[in-house]
């Protein structure tokens, strides 16, 4: 679908609070399925001037100089700057600037925050091989419409095509900030479970003390790609300032993140590719849910790292639940 008749399609003049948000969450799956780097641009575009109630916006360098000679805005109210500015990933020295109208509110901001970091995601996606990815690369855990997989998952999860239908980028915590609270209110309002998985690799000190700064940037960067190669399309990965991962799985429940966060463990152990210089690496991964473990951010992110400390604690290489339940630890077969 093109852009312009999507927007056309879910945009309205003077919605509500909730059906902004809504019409956002709407949006970012638009513009997650956007099949050119021009129309991501000109999306963005589209939504600032919807979310400012007809601001100006615009593409530019480092400063707003490139923009309007005459904005024509008015002072922008209390907890909205006069001036947004976004920089663009996808667009090497690149800005959305956005000057908002009064009426603007602060959750227009943090909307128009969270599309910008996932026009971000969907160009990086871009600029994977499309002949590596398969037409069904969107596809969800389970049948189409089911909330969340079966707990007896058979064989689907350990299909090796699996591999080829993630998203091939691991995002930064800014990504996180901007998405995870969007995604648990969005899981809220349609009764959806979402997963956390909270990853790190086993031992990382040892390896910096042992082998360098170097080292670990090429253990952490390895292991990414491996992560993102088990997740969905819909998934998201990001790589903490602390060196660990932390997963968000929409629509996925308990047993499901668990699952998943196991997968990740037996399959970063079963290859000593990622880091011969010792052999492998293995990984230790806590799981919590949204609502069943924590109904608030902090709250989730607070259970899935003490799943995490719990994995550790039990021996590494092994995922565990904020429930306490956990998988056996990862063998080689």
């Amino acid at each position: 679908m093109l852009w312009c008749q999507a927007f056309e399609g879910l945009v309205t003049t003077s919605p509500s609070n909730r059906e902004e948000e809504d019409i956002v969450h709407d949006l970012c799956s638009v513009i997650d399925g956007l099949d050119s780097l021009e129309e991501i641009e000109r999306a963005l575009i589209d939504v600032a001037g919807w979310l400012t109630r007809g601001g100006t916006a615009w593409l530019g360098g480092g400063s707003p100089d490139g923009g309007p000679t005459e904005v024509g805005r008015a002072e922008a109210p209390s907890g909205v700057p006069d001036l947004w500015e976004f920089p663009l990933r996808f667009v090497e020295d690149q800005h959305l600037f956005v000057a908002p109208r009064a009426e603007c509110s602060p959750s227009s901001y943090r909307r128009l925050r969270t599309l910008v970091v996932v026009a971000d995601a969907a160009a990086s996606r871009l600029r994977w091989d499309q002949a590596s990815r398969p037409p069904w690369h969107d596809g969800e855990f389970g049948r189409p419409g089911e909330g969340c997989l079966q707990h007896d998952l058979g064989t689907g999860l350990e299909c090796d095509e699996l591999g080829s239908i993630a998203i091939p980028v691991v995002q930064d915590a800014t990504f996180i900030k901007a998405v995870l609270p969007f995604a648990t209110r969005q899981a809220k309002r349609h009764r959806e479970p979402l997963c956390l998985i909270y990853m790190t690799i086993d031992r990382l000190p040892g390896i910096r003390e042992m082998l360098g700064d170097r080292a670990v940037e090429q253990a952490v960067a390895r292991v990414g790609e491996k992560v993102v190669s088990i997740l969905r399309a819909s998934d998201v990965v990001a790589r903490l300032e602390d060196n660990r991962f932390l997963a968000i799985l929409p629509r996925a429940c308990l047993a499901n993140g668990l699952a998943v966060a196991d997968k990740i463990c037996r399959s970063v152990q079963r290859a000593p590719e990622l880091f011969p210089e010792l052999g492998g690496l293995t990984v230790s991964a806590g799981v919590a849910e949204y609502p069943s473990s924590a109904d608030s951010v902090p709250r989730l992110i607070e259970e899935a790292d003490a799943a995490l400390d719990q994995a550790q604690a039990r021996g590494r290489n092994r995922a565990v639940a904020a429930t306490g339940a956990a998988f056996t630890p990862a063998l080689v077969g």
